[in-house]
């Protein structure tokens, strides 16, 4: 089954999310101690982890020609600057990573995947990566 430069794409910056997330996300879990037996401050794992998962999970299929997959990989590196940015400003408390869910309304069943949701004071925050291109004119 062939599929398409965007599916590569996505699947990549999913996979490289998903894995730097659920790191981040255990480790805000352990039960961590400083030198006086308090609990310590978990961090976001460094950048450059997030750069090699960006390296590892790369999908080098179904790109036209070299160009094109270059302008992907170059596209990917600012995305993973600006995840980075966003989560170093505004630290976030994981509660789903790429959580499948179905839900029944009315008759019909619903079925997809959170990309990510966030636990906040006033409750859950739900987050959904774009990786296309955004629509010159939105729908309102």
């Amino acid at each position: 089954m062939e599929g398409s430069c965007h599916l590569s794409f996505g699947q990549t910056v999913h996979k490289v999310f998903e894995d730097y997330l659920k790191l981040y996300k255990t480790n805000l879990e352990l039960p961590q101690q400083d030198l006086f037996g308090g609990k310590g401050d978990a961090t976001l794992p460094e950048f450059k982890f997030l750069e090699q998962l960006y390296e590892r999970h790369w999908v080098d299929d179904w790109y036209k020609d070299k160009k094109e997959k270059e302008e992907y990989r170059a596209r990917g590196k600012v995305f993973l600057k600006t995840f980075y940015d966003s989560l170093t400003a505004n630290p976030c408390a994981p509660k789903y990573i790429e959580q499948f869910f179905r839900l029944k309304i009315g008759g019909c069943d619903f079925v997809g995947k959170i990309d990510r949701a966030d636990e906040k004071p006033d409750g859950i925050l739900i987050i959904d990566y774009k990786t296309g291109k955004v629509p010159k004119k939105s729908l309102k």
